[in-house]
């Protein structure tokens, strides 16, 4: 095992001084956006995926891959209709194997470990619509995730159940 720090964030619409600034704050080895970034992929070296804004079309729609011996299925959420919960985007996670599903467009943080697959909304950096701006810092050594808010006070920790 190696210990990995993945910086997860989504819903940042275009605002990149705020994405600096929390890159900076962390030492993380991955970074992972989750749609509706509407910046550059290569200004800020992350993995980043289209969200259901105009700007982030040139993006691919979602993606699987490893990391840290760990199947991470990523998508923004729209298609998957998870304002209404999260039965669809379950089954996908499901059929691809997933031990981390990540998604967005919601601008709520979540966390729920369902049928051990590990759910993570990381909220909105700079669009809360839960009243608090919020990203994750998930570890995949010890499995506790964070959210964090925009001041990088940890506001919601998950210990170890994923």
């Amino acid at each position: 095992w190696s210990i990995m720090k993945i910086m997860i964030m989504s819903d940042t619409h275009g605002d990149m001084i705020y994405i600096d600034e929390i890159i900076s704050r962390h030492n993380v080895d991955d970074i992972i956006h989750l749609g509706d970034a509407e910046i550059s992929k290569h200004h800020f070296n992350m993995r980043m995926i289209k969200g259901n804004s105009y700007n982030d079309d040139h993006l691919p729609i979602d993606a699987t891959f490893r990391l840290d011996d760990f199947v991470f299925y990523i998508t923004h959420g729209h298609l998957y209709d998870v304002n209404n919960g999260l039965n669809k985007l379950f089954y996908k996670a499901k059929s691809v194997n997933a031990d981390y599903c990540l998604y967005g467009h919601t601008h709520k943080a979540f966390y729920e470990v369902i049928d051990g697959i590990c759910f993570i909304n990381p909220g909105s950096v700079t669009m809360p619509r839960a009243g608090v701006s919020s990203y994750v810092i998930l570890d995949t050594k010890s499995k506790i995730c964070i959210h964090y808010n925009l001041l990088g006070e940890e506001i919601i920790r998950n210990d170890g159940s994923c």
